[in-house]
């Protein structure tokens, strides 16, 4: 779950597998438009350029420019072994990313 510019964003996996849900009274939740079969979310995270980043299964990253209303794959050559991303983080401006295996990747 991210708040961000008054909009909380949730995405799923599980019974929600490749889901995201936004809503900006908390009560309510709307689907976000994902691109076609995606597989499943583990987490997201707002940007310090305001840009939302979702991250799931299989190397999965997905991009919002417009508050989690909408999500398109985020194009990236990282290796393999950093599968699965779903814990991120934010210090001094850059966000950082944790795959499956504890590997910890950069985006900025």
């Amino acid at each position: 779950m991210e708040l961000h510019l008054g909009a909380v964003v949730i995405v799923g996996h599980g019974d929600w597998a490749g889901s995201a849900f936004r809503s900006t009274d908390g009560i309510t939740f709307t689907p976000s438009k994902l691109p076609a079969k995606s597989k499943p979310l583990y987490g997201v995270t707002t940007m310090a350029d305001g840009r939302l980043l979702a991250g799931g299964h299989e190397d999965l990253l997905l991009v919002s420019y417009d508050d989690g209303k909408s999500f398109r794959r985020l194009p990236h050559d990282l290796p393999p072994v950093s599968r699965s991303f779903g814990l991120f983080c934010q210090h001094a401006g850059t966000t950082f990313g944790a795959g499956m295996f504890a590997h910890l990747v950069r985006f900025t």
